[in-house]
């Protein structure tokens, strides 16, 4: 009997519908835990490194749309428990419209509760968060959003503190994030 179960999981696990409900119980922790919405309505495991997310929705703590995103793809290379590192070779979106913003008197991100959250701040290497590298990203047909609220509207010329971008199509490679500084080599942007 324990080998037919067993056998049943294995199969049962690799369906959508088991992996959408098990991804809906994760956003809903995560709901609790920090206190807005995370909401997946779809999820596709496609191969053993290849993850497909669909209907991806985020609220900052100000209940303001973060992210609302139609499909987000995610490809794994490499995955070490050990020295808890994670490559992805590509993270690609799809539709929808990301919004940015610092606050007005603090000057924090509207996402920095989510990087605080999965950042210990320990030293010891069993609870270090993950390094997370990433070599493609590609963007399509996305809106983005971007309001640094500490500072005031430019009334001539462009205004590099509050910007607005529709049908963003980026793709880049050897993206990489180092303290604070991200670079790669965009192959193509348009909006």
């Amino acid at each position: 009997w324990f080998l037919i179960l067993f056998i049943i999981f294995a199969f049962a696990i690799r369906t959508s519908p088991v992996q959408t409900f098990l991804a809906q119980q994760v956003t809903n922790y995560l709901s609790k835990e920090l206190k807005t919405k995370f909401k997946v309505d779809k999820v596709s495991i496609i191969f053993f490194n290849k993850v497909a997310l669909d209907g991806v929705f985020v609220l900052d703590q100000k209940k303001d749309t973060l992210a609302s995103i139609n499909s987000v793809f995610v490809t794994l290379n490499s995955f070490n428990q050990y020295s808890r590192k994670i490559a992805l070779d590509e993270l690609k979106l799809e539709g929808g419209i990301v919004k940015l913003s610092r606050e007005k008197v603090t000057g924090e991100y509207n996402y920095g509760f989510i990087v605080d959250y999965f950042d210990s701040g320990k030293k010891s290497t069993k609870s270090a968060p993950y390094q997370i590298t990433l070599d493609n990203i590609g963007l399509e047909r996305v809106r983005f959003h971007y309001d640094d609220n500490r500072k005031g509207y430019n009334t001539f010329g462009m205004d590099y503190d509050h910007l607005q971008f529709n049908n963003v199509y980026l793709y880049a490679s050897r993206f990489k994030s180092d303290h604070g500084v991200l670079t790669g080599f965009i192959k193509h942007l348009s909006v």
